[in-house]
């Protein structure tokens, strides 16, 4: 098992939690083996344990360690071992336990290759089984013991459920307050409505009046109207039309559709009005048109 993301300090509780979940036993003694985080882990019916111990005297001074620490550790490849009761198959690689099994017999070549698939590894014969040396020997250091039951998986599990409920009744909770906040602005957006429609149609309005007011500022003044009616004059005597009017500060621009225009009669017409002066007629770049620029003699 890898708890290489848990703290050094933390690694071991969060074993004794796991333990639990995964172990098929009510209550399960245990042995690990720690290395850069990851936990070599033998489990056991701590139960079955318990009554071999009742067997014996002076029970304090017994610790089971599994036959498979005593191999040597951290070579890499396939080792064979005979142990007192069978065969232990392990493969290592970079000081870490691959893969582990046991048979009862001596492993075949074709239960060895299947071995060594199974952890993803080139396929070989069984080798010669080594006898595993127990009295006397000194396990794999940094291995440690312990016992969990099944009531610490119960209190991970109630703890889990208690800190789901927690969070599904804070979840809850927040969806509830947004439901209610919704139809309150629901609510304010249909009381809103009219006056928003009012205030719109008031604008439009406003809009409105604003443009015709511009329309009429334009033709501002009594004068200003008779100047363009002497001029339509003018214009239709010659089969001509008034296309763009524009009076400002005293100058007067004027777009003219004409087929044939004869410049100077125009001149001559818009000086006998009077009230013309700085007569100037430009060709506009539609062929039929042109612009006459001109300033008034007196202000209007």
């Amino acid at each position: 098992m890898d708890f290489s993301h848990v703290p050094a300090a933390k690694r071991r509780a969060a074993l004794e939690q796991r333990i639990p979940l995964d172990s098929p036993f009510a209550r399960s003694g245990f042995w690990v083996h720690w290395h850069e985080g990851v936990a070599h882990l033998w489990l056991w019916d701590q139960v079955i344990q318990d009554d071999l111990r009742d067997q014996v005297q002076d029970t304090n001074s017994i610790k089971f360690i599994p036959e498979s620490a005593y191999t040597d550790m951290g070579i890499d490849g396939g080792q064979l071992w005979q142990s007192s009761e069978g065969y232990i198959a392990q493969y290592w690689q970079d000081f870490q336990l691959i893969g582990e099994s046991w048979w009862s017999e001596s492993p075949s070549n074709d239960q060895w290759r299947i071995f060594l698939h199974a952890l993803a590894q080139q396929e070989s014969d069984a080798p010669e089984p080594r006898v595993l040396e127990i009295e006397g020997g000194i396990p794999w250091k940094a291995g440690g013991f312990g016992q969990i039951s099944l009531a610490s998986e119960r209190t991970i599990m109630m703890s889990m459920a208690v800190l789901f409920a927690l969070v599904l009744t804070f979840q809850l909770t927040g969806i509830g307050r947004l439901a209610i906040n919704n139809a309150l602005l629901d609510r304010e957006i249909h009381t809103l409505e009219p006056e928003i429609e009012q205030t719109i149609a008031a604008r439009d309005h406003f809009f409105e009046l604003r443009n015709n007011n511009l329309q009429y500022q334009s033709l501002a003044g009594l004068k200003q109207l008779e100047m363009m009616s002497d001029i339509t004059d003018i214009l239709t005597a010659r089969g001509a039309t008034l296309a763009e009017w524009n009076f400002q500060d005293q100058a007067l621009e004027m777009r003219v559709t004409d087929e044939a225009p004869d410049l100077n009669q125009y001149v001559q017409a818009l000086e006998a009005l009077g009230w013309l002066s700085e007569i100037r007629i430009d060709k506009a770049r539609h062929k039929s048109q042109i612009i006459i620029h001109t300033e008034l003699v007196e202000s209007l």
